[in-house]
Parts: C-alpha cells; sequence; structure tokens
C-alpha cells in the first residue's frame, strides 16, 4: 500500500524499490528469517526509511539556498557541451535543491553531537575487549594449476609435480608463481587471509605451517596447489591504543546516528501518516 505524509504520497512502486534496496544493501539482516518474514522486514524497514526522509525534506522546503550553491550543486548534472539540456532541468535544479537542504539540516543535527570522551573509548574498550579480538591470520602466496573443462587432471598434476621438483631445487615460489601458476601476478601473494576466507582443503595446509614453510602438493575444487606461508599472526587482542580512534569513531557515529533518530522521532510523533489501499481508502498508521 501506498503512504502519505502529511498529506504527501509515497507511492507503492517507491516502496517496492526502496524494499529491493534495503534488501540487497544490508542482506544480514534477514539472513535467519524465512523469506516472507524477510520480505516484510524489508518493507517495513523501506517504509521507515521513505517516512524519515520525507519528514525532512518537508522540514527544509521552506528554507532558502543562495543561488551561487545550487548553480555549483547542478554543474555535475549539466551535460556535454553541445547537448540540450532536458525538459527536466527544473525537476532536477528542484531535486538538487532539496538534497542541498537536507545535507545541511542533517549536518547541523549531528554536528551537534560531541565527540567521545577518552573515558568513554576506555570504558568501551574495557568493557567490549573480548569483541576485539584479531584472529589468527596468515599470509600466503601459492601457485596454482588449475583443473577444469581445458585442464585435464592428469596435464595439471604433472604440471604441479615439475614446479614442485623445482621448487625443491631453490627455485623462488613468487617467481614461479609469476611464470607458471594459472593464477600468476604479484608472485602468488594473496595477502593475509584468515580462517572461513578460502575453501577448506586450502585453510587445512596453510594454517598448519609455520612462516617460512613451503607445502607439498594438494589438492581443492580449484586444482592442484602449492603453498607458503610468509607470516603468521597468531590470534590476540589488540592493545588499546591500537584501536583507539576506530572506538572513537564508532561511538561517534553511533551518537550522531542516534540523535538524528530522535529528531526525525520528534517529526513523526506529530505527522500524520496514512496508509492508502487500491481502492483510495486511508488507513491510519498513526504517528
Amino acid at each position: 500500500m501506498a503512504l502519505e505524509v502529511n498529506g504527501e504520497r509515497i507511492a507503492d512502486d517507491l516502496i517496492r524499490r526502496e524494499t529491493s534496496i534495503v534488501r540487497a544493501d544490508s542482506p544480514e539482516l534477514f539472513a535467519d528469517l524465512d523469506p516472507v518474514d524477510a520480505e516484510i522486514a524489508a518493507r517495513d524497514l523501506a517504509r521507515d526509511r521513505l517516512i524519515a526522509r520525507t519528514l525532512l525534506a518537508q522540514q527544509v522546503r521552506s528554507e532558502s539556498l543562495a543561488p551561487e550553491v545550487v548553480e555549483a550543486a547542478l554543474t555535475g548534472f549539466r551535460p556535454a557541451a553541445g547537448c540540450a539540456w532536458p525538459s527536466r532541468q527544473p525537476a532536477v535544479a528542484g531535486e538538487a535543491t532539496v538534497e542541498l537542504k537536507l545535507d545541511q539540516l542533517v549536518g547541523k543535527i549531528i554536528g551537534k553531537v560531541a565527540k567521545p570522551k577518552r573515558s568513554d573509548v576506555v570504558e568501551f574498550y574495557r568493557a567490549r575487549r573480548a569483541e576485539l579480538t584479531i584472529p589468527e591470520m596468515v599470509r600466503v602466496s601459492h601457485i596454482v594449476k588449475n583443473v577444469d573443462e581445458t585442464h585435464s587432471e592428469t596435464a595439471a598434476r604433472h604440471a604441479i609435480d615439475d614446479l614442485a621438483r623445482r621448487l625443491s631445487e631453490g627455485e623462488d615460489v613468487g617467481k614461479l608463481a609469476d611464470a607458471c601458476s594459472d593464477c600468476p601476478g604479484n608472485g602468488g601473494n594473496l595477502g593475509w587471509i584468515r580462517r572461513g576466507e578460502m575453501v577448506r582443503e586450502f585453510e587445512e595446509i596453510v594454517f598448519g605451517l609455520e612462516p617460512g614453510a613451503i607445502s607439498g602438493v594438494f589438492r581443492t575444487i580449484f586444482g592442484f596447489h602449492i603453498a607458503r606461508v610468509q607470516e603468521r599472526s597468531r590470534e590476540r587482542v589488540p592493545g588499546l591504543e591500537e584501536v583507539y580512534d576506530r572506538i572513537a569513531d564508532d561511538l561517534h557515529r553511533t551518537r550522531q546516528r542516534a540523535a538524528l533518530n530522535e529528531y526525525v522521532t520528534g517529526l513523526r510523533s506529530r505527522a500524520t501518516i496514512s496508509q492508502i489501499r487500491g481502492d483510495g481508502l486511508r488507513g491510519n498508521q498513526g504517528r
């Protein structure tokens, strides 16, 4: 059903589009729900977002902006030289103006939120220290010979065995990876990985190696591999100073979101919001 917010209509097709955006942007919110419940939850969240945006837009429409500010914002909308402006030019200008006003309003609201004190950061760190644990990680290089529709099992195994022999004779993993691997480049370096990021067979091998060690040939669903662990980082809890800036930023953003939500809640408490059925009848959704 469509919505009406202080007499302004939010069409049902706009709600459907916003629902799709919500589902795509935040799949983790609906991962544990069955499809019907997930769709209902996503639609409810989409409606809340659209109501909030409409209320904020209504709040700023009566405010004025300097012409040069709007002019600067419209620069990015202009077509290439020699092309005519589309017939939507007034609408585009109006949309840009509302966006600018919204940005200014949101900036004023969240700009009043003070950054957390050091004592706030320390308190958060002490209370959530275990949750900040950095898991065990390894930095890995590898050589792979694929097994697929164009590379047979026998040919791939023969090629990887030959590369294993060359490594045992002292050749460099990185140079062989660039020259011979089916995933060349950067010396075969995969960077830092943590458990759960690679296939199980690969992780079982590399997390069992010490820094500098080179594995034997092993098989995964992709083909045959040889891996070398360059560095290893054991699971650890970071020190306060290591995560201080991240905690402070997260706390600040959380408080800014809370301030904006409180402002929108105040607007909503004074608003008239109705659901509009296909037959045009209204059902009060409450304030």
